[in-house]
């Protein structure tokens, strides 16, 4: 059942939690599919045809087959390419309710959550905000600490993209816990959403008195009032 390159499978699931898949070239000698991963996560643009022709191999399915799958999601959704997103999504959907693992090797992660990366890519984030509620629940479930903390971040992702305000203060605690977990990748991302929310903030601040005075008295509108009639100011 096993091979001689479990081991390798295993770090491979380690670095990608990690967010250290980019530092690991040595992977690609053994494991030669996962060049793909090993070159998206170093944002180089020839992982996009390496992507390609791995889905598009022909093989039978294994016990590796949704966890290698999974994986590539994850690696489409950092490059955005729409193409393998829409070609990847239904060969996993059916496994939404899943945990990605090589049996007793690593995990993956859940599935869900590859999906509402994919459902992103496609801009299609009600399916995205429908998978992510699945991949909670199942991480919940199975008290997967890490995996919970890329849901949150994926959350606060998608209020980015439909152009909602990010919660900062919810986006340093999922920077802080990730870097507690060893999980650079995520904690970047997360520091990433910070960043990009204080820049918004400057621009804002940028106004003309006259919009300054238009944003005051929108903060005494009536319909900026909380539950009990106070004052909300956003």
């Amino acid at each position: 059942l096993y091979g001689s390159n479990v081991h390798d499978i295993a770090m491979l699931g380690l670095y990608w939690d990690q967010g250290l898949l980019s530092e690991h070239p040595e992977l690609v000698d053994r494991l030669p599919w996962a060049r793909a991963l090993v070159m998206a996560a170093r944002g180089d643009p020839a992982a996009d045809t390496l992507i390609a022709a791995e889905l598009a191999r022909p093989a039978p399915v294994l016990w590796t087959t949704h966890p290698r799958l999974t994986m590539l999601a994850h690696a489409v959704a950092d490059r955005g390419l729409r193409a393998q997103a829409a070609e990847l999504r239904p060969r996993l959907e059916p496994l939404a309710h899943c945990v990605a693992n090589w049996g007793q090797v690593g995990v993956v992660g859940v599935v869900a959550l590859g999906l509402a990366r994919l459902c992103a890519v496609l801009d299609d984030l009600d399916a995205a905000r429908a998978h992510l509620a699945t991949a909670y629940a199942v991480t919940r479930r199975a008290r997967g600490g890490g995996t919970l903390v890329r849901c949150r971040l994926l959350a606060l992702q998608l209020d980015a993209q439909q152009r909602r305000p990010v919660d900062v203060t919810a986006a340093r605690i999922v920077a802080d816990d990730a870097a507690r977990r060893g999980m650079r990748g995520v904690a970047r991302d997360a520091e990433a959403l910070i960043a990009a929310a204080a820049v918004g903030r400057s621009e804002n601040t940028e106004q003309t008195p006259i919009g300054l005075v238009g944003v005051a008295r929108n903060r005494r509108h009536p319909s900026c009032a909380g539950a009990g009639g106070e004052e909300i100011v956003k």
